[in-house]
């Protein structure tokens, strides 16, 4: 049997970083669009505290990889192996410090029932790239405190930040 669609595929780079990948779908008989468009796009690295303020002033994405591995819990707590990533949005900027912060609600299983939990992690950003990562799980529905950990790390070592414009 033959295919009735057609498929092209064209790849582009802009100046600025952003790759356009555009595919396009057309039906043989008639060549109608089927797929319009889709945006791949990468940043630059943003290795000091004033490069990651400068981005956010000038309006750029800013993404965030975390990597707690390489950062040092306080207060004796155990250390994480937990890496992830988040965009960095909203912000706070007070006193040289980028304030910001990611909320989710999961599932916890660690007593073996799973419960929902609602858990904020939140980062600041030293003018020197000193870098304070805590989190505050909460029960649901009450939304009582049942766990707190702080985690010292620096830029580029446990919070690497790149910026799209």
């Amino acid at each position: 049997m033959k295919s009735k669609y057609y498929v092209s595929v064209l790849v582009g780079m802009s100046f600025s970083g952003l790759v356009s990948l555009s595919a396009m779908a057309q039906d043989v008989s008639g060549y109608q669009p089927v797929i319009s468009q889709w945006k791949f796009s990468y940043g630059r690295q943003l290795s000091t505290t004033q490069a990651l303020t400068e981005a956010l002033d000038e309006g750029a994405n800013v993404n965030a990889i975390v990597d707690l591995s390489v950062c040092t819990p306080e207060n004796g707590a155990d250390s994480s192996s937990t890496k992830g990533g988040l965009k960095v949005t909203p912000f706070r900027i007070l006193n040289g410090v980028v304030s910001f912060a990611d909320t989710h609600s999961t599932v916890s299983t660690r007593s073996g029932t799973p419960k929902p939990i609602s858990q904020t992690l939140r980062y600041e950003v030293k003018a020197n790239g000193n870098i304070k990562v805590t989190s505050f799980l909460f029960s649901i529905p009450s939304y009582r405190l049942i766990n707190q950990v702080s985690f010292d790390c620096v830029i580029n070592e446990g919070l690497k930040f790149y910026a799209v414009y």
